[in-house]
Order: structure tokens, then sequence, then C-alpha cells
């Protein structure tokens, strides 16, 4: 086994599971299985702000903690937040906790309590290890030990989830990654102060309450540097684009000036599917009101040019959710407003509804439709939902599971499908290119992002090695089945 010791709090730490324990893990607990086959589920003895927390940890190496070697074990982790009212998730690459020591120094600076040692021979893969919560100290904005803690780290009354990235700086430092809760799904925090020139919030920033302002800085030596802010207009706008419009992008939402927007939008505008796209001016003026609520639109109305951000040849993005995408014109819209929500699951209920009984439920929901040009058949996507995650707009990762149903031409839509494949996605770049790949016998079925060809999108086929393209056209199935 590549870790070999864990060493856990002394008298803070319990390897065993009771029943109870293991039942809350199988409510809330999530899959990691293709992150690492060693999985491990941490549970926080105490609550944090009111939420019960467990950690799906898959601990991959061991990293230096400051500069008097303490060693952690660090690696994946899907961190599970939930009270009587509400849950979220937060996926992490680089989670640790200073419960988990391999080696450590005397240094009380840097060794958070005494500690003793566990084999991971004696941890069984899916084991549950029950944990002490470790508070930040007082005043302590960047805490050195504690996994994960709740701060208002961008003054505005609300707190942000910080989720410590231990060892992960210069000199075996901290780095932090800050997730806003203020939408459905936490959204990780972009921009300065949180990440700029490549140097991300460290342990050596500056939080002044006084001020209401986060300095970015980066340890040098002994010298501490800091990182200038940059502008709105920082992006080169050969590779960025214009910033011309953006202005006018803002005052067309405040001012519910549709006509405006959609004179300065490329269509296009893709939403999450069974919701149809904006594919015109007239589309956009029609459903204007419903895209943008008059929360949205109050925003808009105190947003400020600092408020976008350079994304190089992606363009400017506004807010740290980055709701709005801009290329010279508008070009994407990440934002949905409570009404387009409840537009989808109610699509989402329906079209489920129309299906063969036997893909039902069981937390599969629609994901995306085509028509074959070349034989007429009908194909189309589902992905399965963590419960957690099945009233929200769906975020892809890379471990969801994903199935295609094909329907020849001339086939009942609602009966069974022809052809039934499992799948997966793989995510790459910093484009996030998706390709989706299906396998069933010798059969093996891709499309995607990386499967177009002179604007085409294809469907790849492989049958026994033999492989063929089909010409694909997205469609809506309730469309199909002219269901209003």
């Amino acid at each position: 086994m590549a870790v070999a010791v864990l060493c856990l709090m002394a008298c803070s730490a319990n390897t065993k599971k009771n029943v109870s324990e293991e039942s809350d893990l199988k409510r809330a607990g999530l899959n990691l299985s293709n992150a690492d086959s060693y999985i491990v589920h941490l549970k926080y003895r105490q609550k944090v702000e009111g939420y019960e927390v467990i950690v799906d940890f898959s601990p991959r190496t061991s990293i230096t903690h400051g500069q008097c070697c303490t060693e952690l074990y660090m690696g994946k982790a899907i961190l599970h937040f939930a009270n009587d009212s509400s849950s979220f998730n937060v996926e992490c690459e680089e989670f640790s906790d200073s419960s988990l020591i391999c080696y450590t120094n005397s240094d009380p600076e840097h060794t958070p309590r005494n500690n003793k040692s566990v084999d991971l021979g004696e941890i069984e893969s899916g084991d549950t290890i029950v944990l002490d919560y470790l508070p930040p100290k007082a005043q302590e904005y960047f805490s050195w030990n504690s996994p994960f803690y709740f701060l208002d780290m961008d003054f505005d009354g609300r707190k942000e989830l910080v989720v410590n990235n231990m060892g992960c700086g210069y000199y075996g430092g901290n780095t932090y990654d800050v997730f806003s809760l203020t939408e459905s799904v936490p959204q990780k925090m972009t921009g300065y102060p949180f990440e700029q020139e490549g140097v991300k919030l460290n342990s050596d920033c500056e939080y002044n309450p006084q001020k209401k302002a986060i300095y970015l800085s980066v340890k040098n030596g002994m010298e501490i540097v800091p990182i200038a802010q940059q502008s709105l207009f920082d992006g080169d706008p050969k590779v960025s684009g214009s910033t011309e419009h953006i202005e006018t992008i803002m005052k067309s939402i405040a001012n519910s000036d549709a006509r405006t927007l959609a004179s300065l939008t490329i269509f296009p505008i893709a939403r999450r599917y069974p919701l149809h796209n904006i594919v015109n001016s007239s589309d956009m003026i029609k459903r204007f009101n419903q895209i943008f609520d008059q929360k949205f639109r109050d925003r808009m109305k105190s947003s400020k040019a600092s408020d976008w951000h350079s994304y190089g040849w992606r363009g400017y993005s506004y807010g740290k959710e980055n709701s709005l995408w801009v290329y010279d014109s508008l070009t994407f819209i990440n934002y949905y407003s409570p009404q387009e929500k409840a537009l989808y699951d109610q699509l989402v209920k329906k079209e489920m509804a129309s299906l063969h009984e036997s893909l039902r439920g069981n937390g599969w929901h629609p994901y995306c439709c085509f028509k074959d040009i070349i034989d007429g058949s009908i194909v189309r996507i589902d992905i399965h939902v963590r419960k957690t995650m099945k009233n929200e707009i769906i975020h892809v990762s890379g471990d969801d599971k994903f199935r295609m149903s094909i329907y020849p031409k001339g086939n009942n839509l609602m009966g069974k499908p022809g052809l039934l494949l499992n799948g997966n996605v793989t995510i790459e770049g910093s484009a996030n290119m998706m390709d989706y790949c299906f396998k069933s016998g010798g059969t093996k079925i891709e499309f995607g992002d990386s499967f177009f060809e002179d604007g085409k999108e294809l469907l790849r086929i492989s049958i026994n090695d033999k492989e063929i393209t089909h010409e694909i056209k997205p469609c809506y199935w309730l469309d199909l089945l002219h269901v209003d």
C-alpha cells in the first residue's frame, strides 16, 4: 500500500465504526473511486457552524507543513456539510487535516497536539475515522492547522467556506481555497485577492478587518512581496477581446433594456438541458425577465467595473461565481434565476416521467438529446446525479456516471430503447473540454468537444474495432413527444 502509516491525535481519533456512524456515512458519503483505490471517511465529532461534516478522503502522499518538517497526509477529498435545512458538497484536490500526521518535530508552533501512530494496514478502505474538529485560534484569519472554517472573506456580511491546503504554499506554508455559499451550489472564488499571477491566497497574506480588505502577497526568501490587483483592463485585447461593451451590457440588464442586451449578444446562449437555449434576439427579449430576476438586476445596478476579471482567451467574467462571460459581446450566462430553476425542475420531472419505467428514478436526470442525421435515430444521454445535488442545476465532474439510450427511427420513445450503454466523461485542459465514452460488449460510442468536423458534431461508433461516424444535431426530448 502506497500510504504506510497514519498518525492520529491521541485520545481524539477513533478508527472504529459504530452502527449510527456507518449509517450516516451511507447517507452522506460520496464516491471517490475514480480518484484512488484507497479511501477513508473522516467524521468530525463537533458541528462546524451548525453543520455536521463528513469527508471522503483519498490520501495519496505526504507534504511538509512548515519549515520544521512536520509531514501531513494530503489528497483528493469531498467535504459534505449538512444541517437540518440544507446540505452542500465541496470537492478539493489538496485536502489534509492536522490530525493526520506521518512525521512531526518537537516545535510546539507547528505541532497541533500529541499524536500516536496508527498502521493503515489496520484501517481498510471505506473505514471511518472519527476526529475532533480543530477551529482557528482567535483572530487567526489564515489558520495554520484548522482544515476548514467559515469566515467573511469579501466583507459583505456573509461567511464563506475556507479550505486549508496545508503545506501547499511557499516554504511549507499554506494556501487557501475560498467558496462562496450564496448560490445553491458553492462557487470557488477567483481573481484578486484569491488568486492572481499564479499566486493563491496563502498564509503570508494580510486580512485587515478594519479596512475590509485582503492583501495578496507571497514570501520570496525573507521578503514578503505584495501582488498588485489587476484592473478590468489587464487583459490583452488581442487575446481577451474588447471591454468596450461591458458597461452597456451591465446597464441594459440593470434597466431591463432587453433589446440593447440582445444587440450585444452572440447567439445561441446555452442553457442547461432540458431548458431551451436562447437562440436569437427575439428569444432573448421574450425570456429576459425569466433569466434576469429583479435580484440580479438590482445587483447589476450596484456593480462596478472591478467586479469583472480577464481570463485570457476566454474573455472577461463577472463576479465571483462567473455569472456572465463577455468576449467583445455577451457569450455565456452562468446565472439561473429562481424562476428558471423552477422551470428546470418541472421539465426534468416531465421528461423522466415520459421514459419507460425501467429508466425512471434511481438518481437519473436528463442531460442532453440528439437526432442522428444519418439514420434518424434518437440518442438521449442521462446523468446519474448525487442525492445531494438532485434539486440543483447540474455541475459535471469527472466521476459522474452517464447512460446512453438509442431509439431507432420509428421506435416508440416511451418504450424501451433499442440499445442502452453506460459511460463516463473525461474533462481536460483549461477550457474543460468534455468527451463522453459509452460501452456495451463490443460496441463503443463517443462524442463531445473533440468530435467536431467542419462544424458538424459527430458520434464515433466502434463495433468490433470497425469505426464509422454519424453526424448528430441537438434536439429536445419533450419537443419530440410534443409535450408542452
